[in-house]
């Protein structure tokens, strides 16, 4: 553990006793008088706050203020980072923000923690999710850590970029034209091989896989375009009344010779399947096709990954299960957007299934990883279909 904790502190990270009230008032006066370093601060970054030893804000800039949409310092004085943006993680233990196990892998924290011991200038990502008026957000941050001392005290200055909207965009069009580019890569190559054969009955095989490459390149353009319209709220969703096991066949039918599955089987396992879900199609197989993909990339050739769908009182649950556990800093950030464990091409994959599942669909996305398996779901109220 990096932070000192006193005994009888129960946190699970980062030490949780705060400075009194008196103490945060005298810091924050002492900050304010040394207008010049502070004009300076402001004028270097826009969004600037000056921590204590505790983590606690004695300070924001003007910019600072308005960006958490604030005219008055006062709302802010004595707060932590995650309790200023709102983080749902800050929620989750009586020490606020930094005491519960999410905060780990978290980006602002850590990056205070080696600016203090390192006692030097240190910026990483802060990938944070956000409690809304409507729900839940998403920000992608840049956080910069710069130790100060003045009068014998020791602050930290926190710069907050907001590169959400970059982050996003660079996002989303890596990992379109890396899926894109391979699919279109595959289907290239069986033409050129199509071209070879003079008989076209004999190459009736290339020809069905042509098709199905150009249906995975259409399949991957349709997944984009609902993604960013999922983002920025022009996503209609059109409900009937499905059945589980129909939804089921067409998603397996649309990996089952696609490349992530190759060498590996996939096993459908329907239970109470009289039941109905009331859903979007489309949103549903997209977001059944991600968590089918994310565990055939997960697992060995010669694995068998089991999808399916199960009754829950007056829930209809479906889940994708694969061999292998999640670490547990994975399983911690793992809806988050942009974070993955398969490189810089990848990572929105999880992120669109819960954007998409509980933020249009109304149901519950969540995983479970433990005794040797991962098994992703989804639940939405559930029908009879007697």
């Amino acid at each position: 553990m990096p932070f000192e904790k006193s005994s009888g502190d129960t946190t699970k990270f980062a030490p949780s006793p705060r400075s009194t009230r008196e103490d945060l008032e005298a810091d924050h006066r002492l900050v304010v008088s040394e207008k010049t370093l502070v004009n300076l601060l402001t004028a270097v970054s826009s969004n600037v706050a000056v921590l204590n030893p505790q983590r606690q804000v004695v300070f924001a800039s003007e910019d600072f203020l308005k960006f958490r949409g604030l005219t008055l310092m006062a709302p802010l004085l004595g707060l932590r980072p995650g309790e200023v943006m709102n983080c749902v993680h800050s929620l989750e233990e009586p020490g606020g923000c930094g005491t519960s196990e999410s905060c780990t892998v978290c980006g602002a924290i850590n990056t205070i923690w080696e600016s203090q011991i390192s006692d030097s200038k240190v910026t990483k990502d802060w990938r944070i999710t956000v409690k809304e008026n409507e729900g839940l957000g998403t920000l992608d941050l840049e956080v910069t850590a710069t130790p100060w001392v003045l009068s014998g005290r020791n602050f930290t200055v926190l710069t907050v970029k907001d590169v959400s909207s970059d982050k996003r965009k660079n996002s989303l069009e890596r990992i379109f034209f890396h899926d894109i580019v391979n699919t279109l890569g595959g289907l290239n190559g069986i033409l050129e091989l199509l071209a070879d054969y003079s008989d076209l009955n004999e190459g009736k095989e290339l020809l069905d896989l042509s098709q199905k490459s150009s249906q995975d390149a259409l399949e991957e353009i349709l997944s984009f375009r609902q993604l960013r319209m999922a983002e920025t709220g022009e996503l209609n969703v059109l409900s009937n009344l499905l059945d589980p096991d129909t939804i089921l066949d067409e998603v397996v039918s649309k990996l089952k010779f696609h490349p992530v599955a190759e060498g590996k089987m996939i096993e459908i396992d329907t239970k109470d399947s009289f039941f109905k879900i009331y859903s979007d199609r489309i949103l549903l197989e997209r977001i059944l096709i991600n968590m089918l993909k994310n565990a055939l990339e997960a697992v060995p050739k010669g694995s068998t990954v089991v999808i399916g769908f199960r009754s829950d009182n007056s829930l209809g649950l479906f889940w994708v299960k694969n061999p292998g556990e999640m670490s547990r800093p994975v399983q911690l950030q793992v809806f988050q957007r942009s974070f993955s464990t398969k490189g810089t091409d990848r990572g929105l994959g999880t992120y669109s299934m819960r954007l998409l599942g509980e933020g249009y669909l109304g149901g519950r996305v969540g995983f479970t990883s433990k005794d040797g398996f991962t098994e992703f779901f989804i639940s939405l109220p559930i029908q009879s279909g007697l």
